[in-house]
């Protein structure tokens, strides 16, 4: 089976109905709980995520916060993987 839909896909792998390929971001929690177990490890896929923002805001502080806690946590997120 396939779809779009990352949550059908999501709740197909949760009922045993196949294997899915999420970010760590979606699925870590479920992983920690043995709600989910990794298989096919020597497998994976990279996604970028990009930080959109205006010209206007580049200086501001608390954009510079929130993308350094941004950067953090995904490396974290890399770690732990």
């Amino acid at each position: 089976m396939a779809s779009n839909n990352g949550e059908i896909v999501l709740q197909w792998a949760l009922h045993g109905r196949g294997i899915l390929l999420r970010s760590m971001w979606d699925v870590g929690p479920m992983l920690k709980e043995k709600t989910l177990v990794r298989v096919l490890d020597a497998y994976s896929q990279n996604a970028d995520v990009w930080a959109v923002y205006s010209t206007r805001s580049a200086n501001l502080a608390k954009l510079r916060v929130c993308l350094d806690f941004l950067e953090q946590h995904f490396s974290e997120l890399d770690a732990s993987a």
